[in-house]
């Protein structure tokens, strides 16, 4: 994946967002979290896979990652996903399905920071992706239904 490009259409993720379907008072009452459903990770993420720590058999890892991370699957505190002597746009993807993975979520994470909001796993469903902004106050809120329909030129 290009850096340059962008996963996410950021108008369409605040137009869900801005749906009161999509707004949830916290258990403690406190604060306000609007979310959205965006998929599954078996559709959205570059492999198609589910990670599990205790289960990490399903992670081909390719050699540059192997000698970096010693044969397990990759460690995120290392290099190895943009090593110096790698170049994407000549050999076109990163080293392995995790790396690709983690590229995708750190690129989506990027995005959706640029909005204020966050990726996050599904509560019921660790492989449901949702995005998601918390609020402390409604006036919080307020703020910021207000910019993002000046900023995307949403209508009420």
């Amino acid at each position: 994946m290009n850096n340059t490009d962008m996963i996410w259409n950021l108008r369409e993720i605040v137009r869900g967002l801005l749906d009161d379907d999509g707004r949830d008072d916290c258990f403690d009452g406190d604060r306000i979290i609007r979310r959205d459903y965006l998929g599954t990770c078996f559709g959205l993420l570059p492999s198609g896979k589910f990670y599990c720590v205790l289960s990490p058999g399903n992670i081909d890892v390719c050699e540059v990652c192997a000698d970096a991370c010693d044969n397990s699957p990759c460690d995120p505190d290392t290099q190895c996903t943009t090593p110096e002597d790698y170049n994407v746009e000549e050999d076109g993807e990163y080293h392995c399905e995790f790396c690709r993975d983690q590229t995708w979520i750190q690129q989506s994470e990027k995005e959706l920071k640029e909005i204020g909001c966050c990726l996050n796993n599904g509560e019921g469903d660790p492989c449901d992706y949702f995005v998601e902004i918390v609020f402390d106050t409604v006036e919080d809120e307020q703020d910021w239904i207000k910019e993002m329909r000046e900023k995307f030129d949403i209508k009420e």
